[in-house]
């Protein structure tokens, strides 16, 4: 193409000039002009220039253009002084006009030109706007008169309808503009054709002509709503908690006429099909189908599709919806598809369309029947794309995907097949977005590409840009520390009109692998250390194109200290500080040896002096206890003598005195097991308690009647092993101070039993008060036995045991509890 000036005047023919803007070769010979008159064809000097449409050449008699450029695909763009921009299609038709109403700042065009991905760049009095033309998606929002987030769409005639949260609207296919219409108190949210107008479910039922005007029924609010085809006049209308009939009388007015009874709940979505049923996917997530083939009455009945019928319970928490397509229905939820079998009535998975891949709970968010019998599907993960089935002409179905990326981020509440436009219409929350179905690329899209802004210190000193930059950077030591700016100047957007461009960084001769990908236009960089770099960036969008900057390769100077000579310098030095250290070292080793023998000739010759008297005390001291135990011996009760004693007394006095005899000979057992224990001095519970029984029968002669002992061992703790003659201080205390403290009879009981940790409880109790140590009475306790017994139990026991003395209610018990040692546990 070639770019002219307004004020260049060609000279089209004999005595007549002609401004233009823009010339490019015309494919049936000569040029096409975008002059001041419009585009024109022009077949060369001499000739006269012809209008290449009737209506663009009329436009522009009221019209002043400001410049004009060519797009990619043959179409024009002009800009005007009060008209915004006019665009024209290749055969020089007006196109579509895009002004303040579009979301201009102003009318007025200064100037314009065109980039590479299509976008037309506008010189405004207040500033630059980018108009993007080459785009299937466009948004439409408060600069088409279009408020609040649309719901639901549906087209009646030459209008096209949408619900929103703030109303209700019109749109006009003449000049894209939404018209709102009157008597909506609130949001609407959903509509269906109706004669020549439309029916709108909202606070209460509202209907709207063609004329524009509106009636509104005063009732409930309405969510979901369907006209019958088997009963015309007569409207599904459905509210929170169920679903109603409405109809309207011969003088036009709406009024409710029953509910449905089998239905206990609210619907969104009503699909009415040719058997006389009507399918509804309710408000709590479940599916139901409504017999209306004897009628469409309040009484229909209904039925509910479970986990029996093929529908899985987790579906209420997906949203599903149904759909038709063609002769089959569909039930789609974000878990899959499910295809109703008629035969079988019941759902099955719909697996004819694996290039859908619904599979493993990745199926659609959004569901929408087609104008051509088929079906729209939206998934948002892992992209967002549209797919759409629809017939191939063989009584079969075809599967097209059309990518959506720059709706990322948007949620959609409804989708809406546009045949008269042949557009997808989206209704998401806060935008509404078209999708041209017919539009294609008028050319490849270019190549994405970043590239290094400037590298920077931290200070902001610039060492390199792409303006000034040499072949191989090469940077001081104290460079260490950088920052690399990055970009890539493209312009694809989201539907906000934000750019989305992820990142990932490398740093050759630093950096192991690529960094994670972010939106960051900047890295850091710090305490290189020196050496050669290359720092690399690579870039890819949300359409997923994807690209990289030119590697940028610079070195980095090492410090004074880090060179050679600086390294054979510190080498000498270092020999010779270590031979100094060496001299230094050994002559003060020679001097310790030294002091050193001195001083082990004077530590040998003490030693020797002290294992003499060491020797000369071990002597004196093992005559000493030989002595101690000649004395011993002397005065030592042989037990062998005392129970042959014993035995003898046992031997006279039996014949005559039976219980005498018997306590002798119980005696003389008692002293045997006490006084003859060699070897191993641990025994078990019970052989302790079978002494301690021969110690009470022994007392309960002496004390008689006096005495009254209960002995219950548990034969569960019967294995516990433990120091002899544990127990024996604590018996004898009891029986002692019991007796000398108790008022009548003496009352003792021993009992053991196993706890259910393991351990071993043993319980010694007396009647009687208990006396202190320190008590001054003469029946006081010392206190030694204790302290002997605590003494034992810590030496064989430690931190294994616990011993508790109470006194209460004429009483005083002993409570000993025992964690059994390991084997080979410490002897007492």
């Amino acid at each position: 193409a070639v770019v002219l000036h307004a004020d260049v005047q060609l000279q089209v023919e004999e005595g007549a000039r002609l401004n233009a803007f823009a010339a490019q070769p015309d494919p049936l010979g000569g040029w096409r002009l975008l002059s001041t008159r419009g585009p024109v064809r022009w077949a060369g000097p001499g000739r006269a220039p012809v209008a290449l449409a009737a209506e663009a050449e009329s436009l522009f008699r009221d019209e002043q253009p400001t410049g004009a450029v060519f797009l990619a695909d043959g179409r024009s763009v002009y800009g005007t002084s009060r008209s915004g921009l006019l665009v024209f299609d290749r055969d020089g038709r007006f196109d579509r006009r895009v002004d303040r109403r579009q979301g201009l700042p102003g009318n007025r065009i200064n100037g314009l030109c065109v980039d590479r991905e299509g976008g037309v760049w506008l010189a405004t009095p207040t500033g630059i706007v980018r108009v993007q033309l080459e785009s299937p998606f466009a948004v439409h929002g408060e600069a088409q008169g279009l408020a609040g987030g649309p719901r639901q769409l549906a087209r009646a005639g030459d209008r096209l309808y949408v619900t929103h949260g703030e109303g209700f609207a019109w749109r006009s296919d003449s000049d894209g503009q939404f018209v709102a219409v009157n008597g909506f108190r609130s949001g609407s949210h959903h509509v269906v054709p109706f004669g020549d107008g439309v029916l709108a479910s909202a606070a209460g039922l509202h209907e709207i002509a063609r004329a524009g005007e509106g009636r509104a029924l005063a009732g409930p609010t309405l969510y979901g709503l369907a006209t019958l085809r088997r009963a015309p006049g007569r409207v599904l209308a459905s509210t929170a908690l169920a679903l109603r009939f409405f109809s309207r009388d011969a003088a036009g007015r709406w009024q409710q006429d029953g509910q449905l009874a089998a239905l206990p709940s609210g619907v969104d979505d009503i699909l009415e099909r040719d058997d006389g049923s009507v399918w509804a996917a309710t408000r709590a997530g479940e599916i139901w189908r409504i017999d209306f083939s004897r009628g469409v009455t309040d009484t229909a009945p209904a039925r509910r599709y479970g986990p029996e019928q093929g529908v899985p319970a987790v579906l209420r928490r997906d949203n599903p919806r149904v759909v038709a397509l063609g002769p089959d229905l569909l039930a789609a939820s974000a878990r899959g598809l499910l295809r109703y079998d008629a035969a079988a009535d019941r759902f099955g998975p719909e697996t004819r369309f694996p290039a859908l891949d619904f599979t493993g709970d990745r199926g659609p968010e959004v569901t929408a029947a087609a104008a051509d019998g088929g079906a729209w599907f939206y998934r948002r993960e892992p992209a967002p794309r549209f797919s759409r089935l629809r017939p191939d002409g063989r009584g079969g179905w075809r599967v097209e995907h059309i990518a959506a990326a720059p709706l990322r981020g948007l949620v959609i509440n409804s989708l809406y097949h546009d045949a008269a436009l042949d557009t997808l219409w989206i209704a998401g929350q806060g935008a509404l977005v078209s999708l041209d179905l017919a539009w294609r690329p008028a050319a490849d899209v270019p190549p994405l590409r970043a590239v290094v802004r400037r590298v920077k210190t931290p200070e902001g000193r610039i060492l390199a840009a792409p303006d000034a930059r040499p072949a191989a950077l090469a940077l001081a030591a104290g460079d260490n520390a950088l920052r690399f700016e990055f970009a890539a100047p493209t312009f694809g957007c989201e539907y906000r009109g934000a750019t989305s461009l992820r990142y990932r960084t490398r740093l050759e001769g630093l950096d192991r692998d690529w960094s994670a990908w972010s939106d960051e236009v900047r890295r850091d960089v710090s305490n290189l250390p020196p050496g050669a770099f290359t720092f690399r960036v690579e870039v890819r969008d949300l359409n997923g194109r994807a690209g990289s900057a030119p590697p940028f390769a610079f070195t980095l100077a090492a410090p004074w200290w880090r060179t050679p000579w600086a390294f054979a310098a510190a080498a000498l030095l270092l020999a010779l500080l270590v031979t100094g250290i060496v001299k230094l070292r050994t002559r003060t080793l020679r001097a310790r040896n030294a002091h050193l023998e001195a001083v082990v000739a004077a530590r040998t010759a003490e030693l020797e002096r002290l294992r003499r008297l060491e020797l000369d005390g071990k002597i004196a001291a093992q005559i000493a206890e030989e002595k101690a135990q000649l004395e011993m011996l002397r005065y030592q009760l042989n037990p062998h003598f005392l129970f042959n004693a014993l035995n003898s007394i046992y031997g006279l006095v039996y014949p005559h005195s039976r219980p005498a005899g018997e306590l002798v000979r119980r005696l003389a057992e008692f002293c045997r097991s006490t006084l003859t224990r060699t070897g191993d001095p641990w025994h078990t519970l019970a052989e302790e308690c079978a002494m301690l029984r021969t110690y009470l029968d022994i007392e309960q002669a002496r004390w008689r009647d006096r005495l009254a002992v209960e002995f219950a061992p548990d034969p569960a703790a019967a294995d516990l092993r433990l120091p002899a003659l544990l127990l024996l201080p604590v018996v004898d205390n009891a029986i002692k101070h019991g007796g000398a403290t108790s008022p009548d009879v003496l009352s003792f009981r021993l009992s053991t039993h196993r706890a259910a940790d393991g351990s071993a409880v043993i319980e010694i109790a007396n009647t009687g008060t208990w006396l202190a140590p320190s008590a001054p009475r003469a029946t006081a306790s010392t206190g030694i036995g204790l302290e002997n017994l605590r003494a034992r139990l810590q030496r064989c026991f430690p931190d294994a045991h616990r011993l508790d003395v109470a006194a209460a209610g004429g009483w005083v018990r002993v409570t000993l509890r025992l964690v059994p040692p390991p084997p080979g546990g410490r002897a007492p």
